[in-house]
């Protein structure tokens, strides 16, 4: 370093030195006054605590007290209450046992009233059933009868053709034509043919009416079939209906008069918990207000100790701020010391002395090189 730098180095070191013992008096001063001051400020709000916590330790004592006459008076009601509910209970479980008798009874009424109107449909399907019965034997006398007609007409046509053939014979014969060949033979065959067209048509017509007939004689089975079934769908449905409303009727019953005792037996373990519960209220206010009372003294004996602790905090901040002060200014007046003692000039005069030294040290290994 040159001797200017080590001059202004050394400079600027005992300014900084001076300026940091300055500035630390100032914040030791500083500190020094808030401590004082928050010593002052803890000692105010501890007497404003003490003197709250005394209120509040009165206001307790007189809620505690407010909040048991209000419990007894409250429980003494709630009691009155818890007998007049399980007296309204009670008439309303005997009110809900005599509306399902009555329910019950309507239904039983109700249902035999179905019961017979099904019976009274039931026997009317089954008249019906019986003259389907009779329509279906009508049907089939009358295709029996149309079969019967189309044998006796289809004898009469058989007849009438052979009676027609044999005149023709006759007739030919007596002419004496050969009836094996020619004209007559195709006038035979003709007869016999017609013959057979007109069987064969009262054949036909025969079994087209007996077809008829016994159409209407498979409706009328299938509609007496049909109102048997229904017949019998009546009688079970009536069955089924007339049993379950009985089921029902019952379980109504027998559900209203189990709700009913147990709404009774409710009703009076409910009555025997009011009591027990408005005595334990009783005593759980009487001890809540004795608690109170113990709360209350207590809150005040801890006022008051917490203000002799705060007023004992405050002088301890006060001899604390104190003593920072002496030490912080002990302190300035050390580092004040030391910037005395640091020198500029001398500082520039060792740093020319280390340079010259350096020179020399440098020409003479120069020399030596060179020479050598």
């Amino acid at each position: 370093m040159s001797a200017s730098g080590a001059y202004s180095a050394a400079s600027s070191q005992q300014s900084a030195l001076d300026a940091q013992a300055s500035l630390d008096v100032i914040n030791a001063r500083m500190e020094s006054s808030a401590l004082t001051a928050s010593a002052g400020l803890d000692s105010i709000n501890a007497k404003a605590v003490a003197d709250a916590s005394m209120t509040n330790a009165s206001s307790l004592e007189i809620g505690a007290q407010a909040n048991y006459d209000l419990s007894t008076t409250q429980t003494a009601l709630g009691l009155v209450s818890a007998t007049a509910g399980a007296n309204a209970s009670t008439a309303q479980a005997n009110l809900s046992e005599l509306s399902a008798q009555g329910q019950a009874l309507n239904l039983t009424t109700k249902a035999a009233v179905d019961a017979l109107g099904a019976q009274t449909q039931e026997a009317g399907l089954n008249a019906g059933a019986i003259m389907a019965d009779n329509s279906a034997h009508l049907a089939e006398l009358q295709a029996q009868s149309a079969l019967l007609q189309g044998q006796h007409q289809e004898q009469a046509e058989m007849l009438q053709t052979a009676q027609q053939k044999g005149q023709e014979r006759a007739s030919m014969a007596a002419r004496g034509v050969d009836l094996g060949q020619g004209s007559p033979l195709n006038v035979l065959t003709s007869t016999d043919l017609a013959g057979a067209n007109a069987v064969i048509r009262t054949q036909q017509d025969a079994a087209m009416a007996a077809f008829g007939y016994r159409a209407q004689e498979a409706g009328a089975m299938i509609d007496a079939a049909g109102k048997r079934m229904q017949s019998g769908m009546v009688s079970i449905q009536s069955t089924l209906e007339t049993g379950l409303t009985n089921t029902q009727a019952t379980a109504i019953v027998a559900n209203a008069n189990a709700q009913a005792d147990l709404q009774k037996a409710l009703a009076s373990i409910g009555l025997t918990t009011a009591t027990a519960d408005a005595a334990a209220k009783t005593a759980y206010a009487g001890a809540d207000l004795t608690r109170a009372t113990a709360q209350a003294n207590t809150n005040r004996a801890l006022a008051l100790a917490g203000l002799d602790n705060a007023e004992a905090a405050a002088a301890l901040k006060g001899v604390t701020a104190n003593v920072l002060l002496e030490n912080a200014t002990a302190a300035a007046n050390v580092k004040a010391t030391e910037a005395a003692g640091i020198n500029p000039s001398m500082s520039a005069e060792s740093s020319l002395l280390t340079s010259a030294s350096r020179v020399a040290s440098t020409w003479y290994s120069h020399n030596k090189s060179v020479g050598g």
